[in-house]
């Protein structure tokens, strides 16, 4: 196993139960998904890794659908013809993560979410929005040791995948084990989480009745 996940002898922060956890709160799958989103520009190439976005992995019975967010309906009907294929790539690469993804759906309303947006007109008031600035350092990220389930899923999923070069495989290792590590960090460190599935945010609207992540808080634009 890559040394990226071996313990540092001084190690303290991380709580000991911190694996045992994240699988009752489903706060794993979401960590899984975080790293398996990171996935998504190498499976649809650089034609449309600007114009879309993987964002949630939608549980139904007996599989799973990668929900993708994409910037018109014209990106959409061009992904659709490519649908199978990226369906055979992301089932592969899924099963790594946990996942059984069967399907996928593409969704214009989601790219509408101020998060997925570069050019972002219609805001919430500035006051309404709740932030939390503040930024790991590299020591605080070192010191933190992945749940031994999530490291190996990453890893083994890395070695089995031969689309990308070696050079852009181990790119793609560090940038999914920083983007998970800041989560636990975040939630080590007091960032208020997503009230459904516990995921930790940087930001959230203080008019809405819960506090949600973008996924959560648009699960039912997907139903």
């Amino acid at each position: 196993m890559s040394n990226i996940y071996k313990k540092n002898k001084n190690f303290s922060k991380l709580n000991s139960v911190l694996s045992k956890i994240f699988v009752d709160m489903g706060l794993e799958r979401r960590l899984n998904e975080v790293a398996f989103f990171n996935y998504w520009p190498e499976v649809v190439g650089s034609k449309f890794d600007k114009d879309s976005k993987a964002v949630f992995v939608r549980k139904k019975e007996g599989y799973d659908i990668l929900i993708v967010a994409v910037s018109s309906s014209v990106v959409a009907q061009e992904l659709y013809l490519y649908k199978q294929n990226l369906i055979n790539k992301v089932h592969k690469m899924g099963r790594s993560f946990k996942f059984n993804i069967k399907d996928i759906h593409f969704n214009t309303k989601l790219w509408e979410k101020d998060e997925f947006r570069e050019n972002k007109t219609a805001k919430p008031p500035e006051n309404a929005i709740k932030r939390f600035d503040k930024t790991p350092l590299a020591k605080d990220l070192d010191d933190i040791i992945l749940p031994e389930s999530v490291a190996k899923d990453i890893e083994e999923s890395m070695d089995s995948h031969k689309f990308v070069s070696p050079e852009q495989r181990e790119k793609m290792l560090r940038t999914i084990v920083n983007d998970i590590k800041t989560q636990i960090w975040m939630k080590n460190n007091g960032f208020p989480c997503c009230e459904e599935c516990g995921i930790p945010l940087r930001r959230y609207n203080t008019t809405k009745d819960k506090i949600l992540c973008s996924s959560c808080e648009f699960i039912d634009l997907t139903n």
